[in-house]
Formats: C-alpha cells, structure tokens, sequence
C-alpha cells in the first residue's frame, strides 16, 4: 500500500512519500502534510539550545568559570498564552524600543519572550543577580557616551553578565570581544592576563565600540547587529539590499547570496535583546525580583608596578584569594606581568591595607617566583617544557637572548613546578603526599579550582599528570602544588588509590539510584523533543521507555511513559 510515513528524529519530523509525485499526488501530499502539522509533530524544528542564559551545564550559585556560550535560535513556543501581566510587559516601549509593527517581528521577540520568563525562568534570575553587581557602573559608562540605557542588557545576551564566560569561536568576557576586536580597543591579551575579561574595562572597550558603530549606522538595531556580525558584514549587506533598517534588512535577507547573508544569529540577535529589555522594565509584575544595586561592586583601581605579588597583595587587603580573583578575573597568573604598570581592583573599604603594601618591599619579593639553574644540555624550549612557561615569556622576563644560555646562570621563573623536580619528588617515598589533595565537584573546572587554592592553571595540570584536553571527572583526587594538606588530608591522601582502581572500585559498588515514572498524556503541538526538554531527559530514552521506532506519529491523546531518577 502507497503511504506517507512521519519519522521522529530528535526533535524534528520528516515526512517519507513513497508514492510518485504526479499532480493528484501532489495534492494528496500537501493534504498529509496540513494534517500532520495539526495533529503536532511535524511543524516544529528542534531550535539550538539557549546559549547565553542556558550553558551546558546549569550554572551554580558559584559562578562557574569559563562557561562556554553561543547565542540562541529562536527557542520553540511553548504553547503558553501570554497573561494580563505579561501581554503589559510585552507592549513596552521608549526610546529605544520602537513598537513592532510586522507580524513577523512580534512573533521573533515573542519566542524568546516567553522562553526567558518560562522555561528558562531560572537562567534569567542568575542573569539578572550577577547583573546587580556591574549595572550601576555599566550605566555611567553608558550615559557617558550617549548610549541608551536599555542598551546595558544587552551583556545579559551576550553572556549572562559572566566576566569569565567565552564562546566557542572565541570570543570572551562580559561583552564577548574576538581577540583582534579587543586589541582594538585597547584590550591587552597575552600569556600574564586577558583584559576582556575585565568587566570594567571591556564595558568601556563596548561602549566605544557601540557608539562607533551608531555613528556609521544612524540606527541602534543596525549598530547592534554590526556588534554582532561586524560592520562590514552589516555594511555589504545594506547595499545589497537597499534596506532601511534591521527588520527590513532581515525580511531581504534572501536577496543576498549565501556567503553575504546574515547568520541565524544575527537576524535574532536584535529581538532577544528586545525581549530581555521588555522583561527587565517589569520584573516584580513578571513575579521576578526587583534589581538590588546594593550589591554592586564598590572597588577602587589601583595602579600597580610590574611583577606584583598579587597573592600577597590580596592578604594584606584582608581578602580571600579567591574573592580577589573574582574582582580581577583578567589576571591568568599570581603575579602582574613584569616591566609594566598594570590595574587592580579591590573593595573600597579595603584599599587603605592594600595600598601599603603597594608601598613595601613585600609587594615586589620573589614570592610566587622561582629560580632556575640553567643545566648542561638546556635550551629555552627544554626549559619552557620543563617549567611549563613559554619560551617569549622567558625572554621578557629575563631579557636573555635564547641562543646564549650559560651554564650555572639563573633565571626567573613565575609559578609552575620544574618536571624534573617533580619527578624526583615523586620517586621519594611519601613526598607526593605533602601537597593538599581535592576532590572534584560538580561544575569544577581547572581554572575554577586553580584559582580557589592560588595555584596556577599549568601547575595544577602537572601536578597531576593531566594532558591540556584533560576531562575532569566528579569524584577524582587532585594534588594541590605548594598548598600544605590538613592532618585530615593527609590520612586521605596516604590511602589514596590509583585512578584505575578507584574508577573500578567505584563501579563495583555501583546500586541503582531509585526512579520514579510519570505518565505524560501528548497535547496538540507535542514532539518527543519538546517532551524530552520539558522533563529534562533524552529523546532516545524516552523512545526506548516508550518502545517507539524513529518512524512514529504523536497523537493528541496519546500517553508516554517518563523516567526519572
């Protein structure tokens, strides 16, 4: 028998003719196809996961390091209609939120309308609490130059407002600045440091940016979306097409051949700003929490000489190490680079002890330095390996010539712990077990517990034998470098077993964690993938509990079984 089949695969639905397409056959498959779509399965396309407000993993109370984000396609429409509340906060407008007028513009804004103050609810309130730190300051910034206020939510897009976030093409920081953009604007990036990961100076590096752009433009949308895509893209494209502005730019976009066309990004980067300033105008009727500015940072820049001992300046102020970090989460290292000035930020009610010890010799000792001796046989790319410190960075601190190493001769090096020396450490009995141990958590990352023992990243990695693309497992031991264990540390660390056996013992004790089963009865507008996102589980799983093939068609009515543990 001649049929149309609907196949389910991860979220999308693809419809199979088997029979020829002559003309009554053509009609006949348009017939399907309208009554799939109404029966829900076959009209939605699976949208890339949020990115901005839902990283990988759910972000924790402690904000998590190095989150990677990209932006969001359009999430799909929950099926929600909007309340008396929220169809107010949908109707704002000001000066920078201009009424949208198409259809087609309401719907885009709408989408991530609804996803922000629904399903991704809980992304936006850890946006919404880091932002209370840095707004009072992105605001001054802001009117400085003229730019609309609205304007400084557009951080909560780019990364949650988490100075420590980066993209997977590359960009990081706060405002997500590509490196070259960044040296543009005066965002010095090398081995010691990564200034677009300062908040304070990445948010004037983007507000000179944006206020270049709506001088080109004459258009906020259009600077935005040039923020986005770059200006040159934004530039060929409007003459392209001869469009106004950015939502006439988007409805032409098909005019453009394919390399000049706007990524998907870009056409919904505008409108998820749009939408977050629409909820941001109305938190308490939305049922958020107002904005707290009292928890904004209260810090003083302080000009600092190279080579500072940060560790020690950090002590002195009164502060945690890792207090200090977040406050500075620019510097990669303990030390500032050497043979320049460089700023630090520090709580204003702290700034007096911290400046006294800028004054003493303490700030510039060799602490969070070492010596080597250069060896018989050495070369500055053996010692880079050894020492874990590239080889340019050698030189600029020593101000040697590479090719002229002498014999005996000592050079500096910041942080880190020679292989050599390490491996003899290792080779006597007990010494591996006088460092600190920890035990990695969920959400953890190198850097993440790098910083909260104020130990290097490359130290770290070598004190434990872990490649640079090293996974870090839930449960595993690390060694802290230079960080003395606690008696109780110390107990652990003596009966700590191999990798192999402790991942094999962990297996052996292994029981089935208890699970609970939902039934869900299927709604118009239901696929398996919005199922499987709504109770957080897997497409494939959900088939295998539900015994369905890849060729399935969901009908209203219809009940699947959930499994939770």
């Amino acid at each position: 028998m001649k049929h149309t089949t609907c196949t389910v695969m991860s979220g999308r639905v693809v419809l199979a003719s088997v029979f020829p397409l002559s003309r009554k056959n053509f009609f006949r498959l348009l017939s399907l196809l309208l009554l799939v779509a109404v029966l829900g399965g076959c009209a939605e396309k699976a949208p890339a996961p949020s990115a901005s407000l839902d990283p990988p993993e759910a972000l924790s109370e402690n904000e998590k390091d190095e989150v990677v984000v990209d932006l969001p396609y359009p999430p799909a429409d929950d099926g929600l209609p909007l309340t008396r509340e929220e169809a107010i906060a949908f109707s704002y407008t000001s000066d920078f939120i201009a009424p949208l007028n198409a259809k087609e513009q309401q719907e885009e804004v709408l989408l991530y309308f609804k996803y922000f103050i629904h399903r991704g609810r809980d992304k936006m309130k850890m946006s919404l609490k880091r932002a209370e730190k840095y707004l009072p300051y992105v605001f001054n910034v802001f009117n400085e130059k003229g730019i609309p206020e609205d304007i400084a939510y557009l951080a909560i897009v780019e990364s949650g407002f988490n100075p420590n976030a980066v993209s997977r093409a590359g960009a990081a920081g706060m405002w997500q600045f590509m490196p070259a953009t960044g040296r543009h604007y005066g965002l010095e990036r090398n081995w010691w440091k990564d200034e677009r990961r300062d908040p304070f100076k990445a948010t004037k590096a983007a507000a000179e940016y944006l206020s270049k752009l709506y001088e080109e433009f004459g258009d906020w949308y259009l600077a935005l979306a040039a923020y986005n895509a770059g200006e040159g893209k934004i530039a060929r494209a409007l003459d392209g097409t001869g469009a106004e502005d950015f939502f006439d730019l988007v409805s032409k976009n098909h005019m453009l051949d394919e390399k000049a066309r706007l990524r998907a990004e870009t056409q919904k980067y505008v409108p998820q700003l749009i939408a977050v300033v629409k909820i941001v105008r109305h938190l308490e009727l939305l049922g958020f929490e107002p904005l707290d500015f009292s928890n904004a940072h209260d810090v003083v820049p302080l000009s600092v000489q190279g080579g500072t001992n940060m560790v020690g300046l950090a002590k002195a102020a009164k502060m945690e190490w890792a207090e200090f970090s977040q406050l500075n989460p620019a510097y990669l290292r303990q030390i500032t680079p050497p043979g320049r000035s460089s700023t630090i930020y520090v709580p204003q009610h702290l700034a007096a002890g911290a400046r006294d010890f800028l004054q003493s010799p303490e700030s510039r000792s060799l602490t969070g330095w070492r010596q080597y001796t250069i060896r018989k046989g050495d070369t500055l790319s053996r010692i880079a390996n050894r020492t874990g410190v590239p080889t340019r960075v050698l030189c600029e601190i020593n101000d040697i010539n590479p090719r002229r190493l002498r014999i005996g001769a000592s050079i500096l090096v910041p942080g880190g712990m020679d292989k050599q020396e390490k491996g003899e450490r290792a080779s006597q009995p007990g010494k591996r077990n006088k460092r600190a141990v920890y035990t990695v958590a969920h959400g953890d990352t190198l850097y993440s517990i790098a910083r909260k023992y104020g130990v290097s990243v490359d130290s770290l990695r070598q004190a434990n034998s872990l490649k640079s693309k090293a996974v870090l497992q839930i449960g595993q031991v690390l060694h802290i470098p230079g960080i003395k264990p606690s008696r109780s540390q110390m107990r652990l660390a003596e009966n700590i077993p191999s990798e192999k056996s402790r991942v094999s013992s962990a297996r052996v004790k292994e029981r089935p964690a208890s699970v609970s089963r939902t039934r869900h009865t299927v709604r118009q507008g239901d696929t398996l993938w919005n199922i499987a996102r709504r109770y957080d589980v897997k497409v494939a799983d959900l088939q295998r509990w539900n015994k369905l093939s890849d060729k399935c068609v969901l009908r209203p009515g219809d009940t699947l079984t959930i499994v939770q543990q």
